[in-house]
């Protein structure tokens, strides 16, 4: 493995003193405190801004992995079973503003974000890996894709019914990545497939899953899939050989049109030459539940780049939305890129419809390097738009020591097939807010 830098991962902004500013821009989520549920590291936001005449509320979903060393010692088989993976599970935090959060330590945390006579939010864990059932698909981790609001008037309370599509792995041994040495940290939360010859890692076949709150995403129940494993959409369904049937992971669902629903995911495509690399697809549905693959359009999207290139080990963590630059029909899809050492980096790609993409040839946004809090790489991508204001991409940044943490970067310019220029939000303000 490469010799590590010694940075600081992104703390709390008000505890920074000047001359620590500059290593911080961006970051607007860190690890959470010692014997919190997200401890060890915070990453895969999913972001909404809710709007209505009372003014704004934001809601951010993201993987949160807990102290491994504090878990083992509580129950001795955890070790054996997670071999260096740390238990990621899906938590929630509250905003006004979309960049200071408020976060929970614990699953029971209730904050009346706007005050005791608004509405009482909670934040914390929400979704746990599914313990009590070693078959299930989501036994090991789970980590948050995307959140669909289905209300009318009280889409803008931010109360309603949310399906969250989500993907999870259980315990079963797969070939880990060789070509990038990961921190336990961020293999917490990062869902690899790996190269041939490389140590099997636990929790690394991921496959989606739903799960539906109907009380404004304070409390969820899984929604069981026809798979044994009680996945909506497996891998194993898939032929040997074919790009995606090592792992689906990070589903990113739009509601084009009644009754065409479209999921991207990710997928470790074993068969490329040089080691594998990630790729993006495409599933249909007629109800947002099931799944076909081989419907026409779907498939392959995006996939390794040329070598040498930003993308060259592939496309993960898609992000699309419908264009906020042009009323045409068109997409944006966000997504993270490795190149030839998997160092990660935000790459954005335009469509005329969601189903043909042209990528643009650099990323739009990555590591900082230095001794920042994203000095190591950035990824898992969420754009958010926000009409008449600053839009804003939300992301993953990997201290130089594999902590995760969140960031965030406001949007100044875009063009209508995508062309973006993006400024990391200033830490020092964040204190003013």
């Amino acid at each position: 493995s490469r010799p590590r830098r010694a940075a600081r991962a992104c703390a709390q902004p008000p505890q920074q003193t000047s001359t620590a500013q500059p290593t911080l821009r961006g970051c607007v989520l860190p690890a959470g405190a010692p014997g919190s549920w997200d401890a060890a590291g915070a990453a895969k936001p999913f972001v909404k801004r809710f709007a209505s005449e009372a003014g704004e509320r934001w809601k951010m979903w993201y993987a949160g992995a807990d102290d491994a060393a504090a878990r083992a010692a509580e129950d001795p088989v955890w070790e054996e079973l997670s071999k260096g993976l740390r238990g990621g599970t899906v938590g929630v935090a509250v905003s006004r503003n979309g960049l200071v959060w408020e976060r929970g330590s614990s699953a029971e945390n209730v904050n009346p974000v706007l005050g005791t006579d608004g509405p009482r939010e909670v934040v914390g864990r929400v979704l746990a890996r599914n313990e009590g059932e070693w078959w299930a698909f989501d036994c090991a981790h789970v980590l948050p894709g995307c959140v669909e609001v289905f209300a009318d008037e009280r889409v803008d309370s931010g109360s309603g019914n949310f399906w969250m599509y989500y993907s999870g792995a259980d315990f079963e041994k797969r070939p880990a990545v060789a070509a990038r040495s990961l921190s336990a940290a961020s293999q917490a939360l990062d869902e690899m497939g790996g190269a041939e010859g490389a140590a099997d890692e636990r929790g690394l076949r991921s496959r989606v899953g739903l799960a539906i709150s109907q009380d404004g995403g304070m409390s969820w129940a899984r929604i069981e899939g026809a798979h044994h494993t009680k996945a909506a959409f497996c891998p194993t369904e898939r032929p040997e050989g074919a790009w995606d049937a090592d792992s689906n992971a990070a589903p990113s669902v739009v509601f084009h049109s009644k009754g065409d629903v479209r999921m991207y995911y990710h997928a470790f495509d074993r068969d490329v030459p040089g080691g594998g690399a990630f790729a993006i697809g495409m599933a249909r549905s007629q109800d947002g539940m099931s799944w076909a693959r081989d419907a026409p359009g779907c498939g392959r999207k995006l996939g390794a780049g040329e070598a040498g290139a930003f993308d060259t080990r592939g496309a993960a963590y898609p992000h699309v939305v419908p264009n906020p630059a042009a009323d045409d029909g068109s997409y944006l899809m966000f997504y993270e890129a490795r190149d030839e050492g998997h160092a990660a980096s935000i790459g954005v790609a335009w469509s005329p419809d969601g189903l043909n993409w042209r990528p643009a040839s650099a990323p739009v946004l990555k590591g900082a390097g230095g001794d920042a809090w994203d000095a190591d790489g950035v990824g898992m991508p969420c754009f958010v738009h926000v009409p008449g204001g600053t839009s804003r991409l939300y992301y993953t940044g990997w201290a130089a020591d594999g902590i995760p943490s969140i960031g965030a970067a406001d949007v100044v310019g875009i063009g209508q097939e995508g062309q973006l220029e993006l400024v990391r939000v200033d830490a020092a303000a964040l204190t003013k807010l």
